[in-house]
């Protein structure tokens, strides 16, 4: 994340710091193919927006409103009794939240976070003569997760070298005391089911549970968490009712092709990347029953429908082409999936097209 941390890795020596191996890759390929990955890079990183995008703002700010409640400050209790310093010490604190963000894969979660992330002002890195501080970091849980590994994962990307073989507990205590230091506000924790399918047994559940409430109800330093992930996500806020009941919700449905806005969407995703961004004309792939091809291709999710998108510009672009046509979602879709030589599982070619499952067609494996 441009100006957050963000890491997965313990640090270790670096013998090759600074060296840029993809511009090596890069400058050993033909003119063509350096050129159509420049477009890719620009596709790939251009979001369109939908309202989902205001919800999110919206729904996020108000959770950020309860973190950034401060215990009053007054003169008397709420019994007339004279209050403040030299009298009884105060009890009221201000408390962290859980934010989670679920949909199915494909649906646009992390690129959706990191950008609101990114681009929020609130939240921007904090320079100061002492030093920057970045009060928000994001990781992408470990898989198989543990609260070890997730817990290593936060402290380095806080900017901490851990010792790789720190018990759980004493991590999570360094952690709390890190994010004073560094002054981190908010954990961004990415494709959190993995944390979520850890919790088998009661004692599992638990340790999660005292992890994540030491941190969010903390008296000295409250940290927040926003859990982006699948679905399955949601378990972590069933494990302890104060967790519960200091989470908010956000859910990314599924596009439904029935609604006028979901439809338009679905056509300002290919307008805006294989016309504004790749500069090719989509007049022949823009009809109604196009778009509903691509977004069964896509099982319905916008983040799907984009990288599909991507995969027909990049056909386009290998042809020399000026134009994005219905072959060149053929041939993306045949590289990402085991429809080659299959016309009928390709929903971009087969006549009965909503009859197939939705999403990529994958021939699975037999035992």
């Amino acid at each position: 994340m441009a100006g957050r941390r963000s890491g997965h890795e313990i640090a270790m020596d670096d013998p090759f710091a600074g060296v840029d191996v993809d511009a090596i890759i890069a400058s050993r390929r033909g003119e063509k193919r350096r050129r159509i990955t420049e477009v890719l890079a620009e596709v790939k990183f251009t979001h369109v927006r939908s309202s989902r995008d205001n919800r999110f703002a919206e729904q996020f700010e108000a959770a950020v409103d309860e973190m950034l409640i401060q215990p009053r400050r007054r003169t008397q209790d709420d019994f007339g009794e004279p209050s403040g310093a030299g009298n009884r010490p105060r009890l009221e604190k201000p408390e962290g939240f859980l934010f989670f963000v679920t949909g199915e894969s494909g649906a646009g979660k992390t690129f959706m976070v990191r950008r609101y992330l990114e681009r929020s002002e609130e939240f921007a890195p904090i320079v100061l003569k002492e030093g920057v501080i970045n009060p928000v970091v994001s990781v992408r849980a470990p898989s198989p997760c543990t609260l070890q590994r997730l817990g290593l994962r936060i402290l380095v990307a806080m900017g901490d070298n851990p010792k790789p073989d720190l018990p759980e507990n004493r991590i999570w205590e360094r952690l709390g005391r890190f994010a004073r230091s560094r002054r981190v506000k908010i954990v961004h924790i990415d494709e959190a089911q993995h944390l979520a399918r850890t919790l088998k047994s009661v004692n599992e559940q638990q340790a999660v549970a005292n992890a994540l409430k030491d941190l969010v109800e903390s008296d000295t330093w409250p940290v927040s968490f926003i859990m982006s992930g699948i679905p399955l996500a949601n378990v972590i806020s069933q494990v302890d009712e104060q967790i519960e009941r200091r989470s908010f919700f956000f859910a990314l449905p599924s596009l439904d092709m029935e609604q006028s806005g979901d439809r338009a969407v679905v056509r300002e995703i290919v307008e805006r990347l294989a016309g504004a961004k790749a500069g090719l004309d989509v007049s022949n792939i823009t009809g109604s029953e196009m778009l509903d091809r691509l977004a069964h291709a896509a099982n319905y999710q916008i983040g799907r429908i984009a990288q599909i998108v991507r995969y027909a510009i990049r056909a386009a672009l290998q042809r020399d082409a000026d134009c994005l046509t219905v072959n060149d979602f053929v041939q993306g879709y045949c590289q990402h999936s085991h429809a080659r030589g299959l016309r009928d599982y390709n929903p971009f070619l087969a006549a009965h097209w909503e009859n197939l499952d939705p999403g990529s067609f994958i021939i699975p494996e037999e035992d």
